[in-house]
């Protein structure tokens, strides 16, 4: 990519891959894989464009009615900020 000349990269982040089995014990090497994709993605002068959603419900959400349970706004109220936590740096 870099040796392309790209200056960006757009890429999806999967909320599974951060919150595999409820909303709020987070995967510490779901995010730890994110972190090594921006860290690279910096260092070679590319700038990433996260994500955050993209039709990509976690299961357990959708067993609990998805979008249509008013507590969707709280999982993903902290899967976001988890995100901006540990890729802000």
């Amino acid at each position: 990519m870099k040796r392309m000349g790209l200056q960006g990269l757009v890429y999806n982040m999967d909320w599974t891959r951060i919150f595999p089995k409820n909303s709020t014990d987070f995967n510490p090497e779901g995010i730890k894989f994110y972190d090594d994709v921006f860290k690279t993605l910096v260092e070679n002068g590319i700038k990433p464009i996260p994500i955050l959603y993209h039709w990509d419900t976690p299961m357990w959400a959708e067993i609990q009615s998805g979008f249509e349970n008013h507590n969707v706004i709280e999982w993903f109220r902290n899967y976001v900020r988890v995100v901006f936590q540990y890729l802000e740096k």
